[in-house]
């Protein structure tokens, strides 16, 4: 089961703008380290674009790879 922090980041569609982005980016981190995919193709999304981190291609394929293998319609 995701944490509330989590679902209410994928329920937030500002997160990006959000004034607690680290707090979310934390969580998110933590739910793909866990194997959510749902929280890898987002953080995939994220380094792909920069938003929030450095953006990194070779970290966004990491992420996007990990979500896809699990079935990841998004990834």
């Amino acid at each position: 089961m995701r944490s509330t922090v989590f679902r209410k980041f994928i329920a937030d569609e500002g997160y990006i703008l959000a004034p607690d982005f680290a707090k979310k980016r934390k969580a998110l981190q933590n739910a793909a380290g866990r194997g959510d995919a749902a929280a890898q193709c987002s953080l995939g999304t994220l380094c792909l674009h920069g938003y929030g981190v450095r953006q990194n291609l070779a970290v966004a394929t990491k992420w996007f790879e990990k979500a896809a293998n699990q079935g990841d319609c998004n990834a």
